[in-house]
């Protein structure tokens, strides 16, 4: 499984054409990092026409840091090179052992990978080039703990009158992809989310949607991407 870089842009269109077409793919949704291990290995490949400049770090913080702000406990090989097209390159992901985190819990952490495009001259038209940001989530997992097993089995839901409550007991993070409520007011989805190990978050009810709730049914994403659907007993409150 592969994902195309489409998710974040470095510029706005203003009153121009836009230049912007994303064709760098990365190999797998995630990344997952035992501790101990020397490296993990991320796949990119352009699929385009034109060669890129690849610009990749590892974020600590929100979609705003910067690449000389983070503390992530990793370093890349290549933070910088270029991708001709219909070539492959291998992006080596680094632990740094100095930074890596304490206790006994997975950690999140993020892969950026900026396809900036080359400069093209158009004749009589305006155009703004678009660098173009996919993130990756990057797991870091300590000694010890391995893959998750039956993660949904250690998710608590509870419901209100208002709101869906659900409290992550496991020590890894909980990935939902997509989730949907059922109540005598019909269905609505909700947007994809995560849960912390041993988070609790309320998700309250959309504008106009009242409970209590009949049905709940999400999917969740293991290690390779996969989805798994589920459909919890949630009491009445």
């Amino acid at each position: 499984m592969s994902t195309t870089l489409r998710c974040l842009i470095a510029a706005l269109p203003l009153l121009f054409g836009v230049a912007a077409k994303a064709e760098v793919s990365v190999q797998g949704t995630r990344v997952i990092y035992p501790a101990g291990q020397p490296e993990v290995a991320v796949v990119l490949k352009n699929e385009g026409q034109r060669a890129s400049l690849i610009q990749a770090w590892v974020a600590d913080g929100g979609i705003e840091q910067k690449a000389e702000a983070s503390r992530a406990p990793f370093v890349l090989d290549k933070p910088l090179f270029r991708l001709d097209a219909g070539q492959s390159q291998v992006l080596r992901v680094r632990g740094l052992p100095e930074r890596a985190p304490k206790g006994d819990l997975e950690h999140l952490y993020w892969l950026n990978v900026m396809d900036v495009p080359p400069r093209e001259t158009t004749t009589g038209e305006n155009t703004v080039q678009l660098a173009i940001r996919f993130r990756m989530k990057v797991f870091y997992r300590p000694a010890g703990l391995g893959a998750p097993e039956n993660p949904a089995a250690k998710v608590r839901f509870n419901q209100t009158q208002d709101a869906l409550t659900l409290h992550n007991d496991s020590r890894h993070y909980f990935n939902v992809a997509e989730m949907t409520l059922v109540s005598a007011a019909g269905e609505r989805p909700l947007d994809s989310f995560y849960l912390a190990p041993g988070e609790t978050k309320t998700l309250a009810y959309p504008a106009g949607y009242t409970g209590p709730l009949t049905a709940v049914r999400y999917s969740w994403v293991d290690d390779d991407g996969i989805l798994h659907q589920e459909n919890p007993v949630i009491k009445r409150p």
